[in-house]
């Protein structure tokens, strides 16, 4: 299984793949993401959240296929996934 486990206190991170190059995007001014458990919808009380756009954009361009990491305890590793999902070498 992949995934992270961490205890109080702890750091978990996960990477989001908003758009492929040569995709048509769309922009958007908001994101909201829902997190959840090892078991999807367990969990009715962690309903989606709007997360902030980075820095001062504006906006983001975003495709109509997203792809969200699983969560990992290294921030380089979630990091080195995306960038493997996204094509990079």
């Amino acid at each position: 299984m992949r995934g992270a486990t961490i205890g109080p206190g702890g750091k978990a991170y996960a990477g989001m793949l908003l758009f492929r190059i040569g995709a048509p995007t769309e922009a958007v001014e908001k994101v909201t993401v829902g997190l959840q458990g090892g078991v999807f919808d367990a969990d009715a009380d962690s309903g989606p959240i709007e997360a902030p756009l980075p820095g001062d954009a504006p906006f983001l361009n975003i495709d109509d296929n997203p792809l969200v990491s699983y969560w990992n305890v290294s921030r380089d590793k979630a990091e080195e996934y995306m960038f493997e999902a996204a094509g990079g070498n």
